[in-house]
């Protein structure tokens, strides 16, 4: 349990994570008139984004830190509450609701959406570096390959499908895949 000295917060919504996905989820879980937060430890993926460019509305010389402000001041316009914690623990400690625990604070909430990301792994190709780096969206970076050579890396349909979207792109493509033994 939380001391006297940590904040308590309840809501019948908290979405934890603040990227894109997190902050759609809590727009329309406010509009919807639910009290609704967001718990977001801040940064992340979509805010180290240079340059958003493959949504609908963005300017292309828009960063993902200034993408980010925008959706928290829409949310915050609409009522929704934004906290910058990390989420440690999650529990039901009864049938009526869930809590949170963060580094800064405790959260109870009748329902809970993660949107939290995902983590990489970064493949090592079997090829020389070519300065290119890797990319890991086709819908994001696919228009940066016109007419340039591609690999595409993975394994199954799903990479043979992203290798015949890519030939919409580029002539090009080359198709890694996973030794099978």
């Amino acid at each position: 349990m939380a001391s006297d000295s940590t904040a308590q917060h309840e809501y019948e919504v908290v979405v934890v994570g603040g990227g894109p996905a997190g902050m759609t989820a809590a727009l329309y879980s406010t509009r919807l008139g639910h009290d609704t937060a967001v718990v977001s430890r801040g940064g992340g993926r979509a805010a180290m984004m240079q340059e958003v460019h493959n949504l609908l509305g963005v300017k292309e010389e828009t960063s993902g830190a200034e993408f980010l402000g925008i959706g928290q001041e829409q949310l915050e316009a609409y009522g929704c509450d934004i906290h910058r914690d990390m989420v440690t623990t999650c529990s039901r400690p009864d049938s009526d609701g869930i809590r949170l625990s963060g580094n800064s604070a405790e959260y109870e909430a009748d329902r809970v959406v993660l949107a939290t990301g995902f983590n990489d792994v970064r493949p090592k190709p079997p090829l020389p570096r070519t300065g290119r780096g890797l990319h890991y969206c086709l819908h994001c970076d696919a228009h940066m390959f016109v007419d340039e050579p591609v690999y595409v890396m993975g394994h199954a349909e799903s990479a043979a499908h992203v290798a015949a979207i890519m030939l919409n792109f580029t002539d090009e493509v080359d198709l890694l895949t996973r030794s099978v033994s």
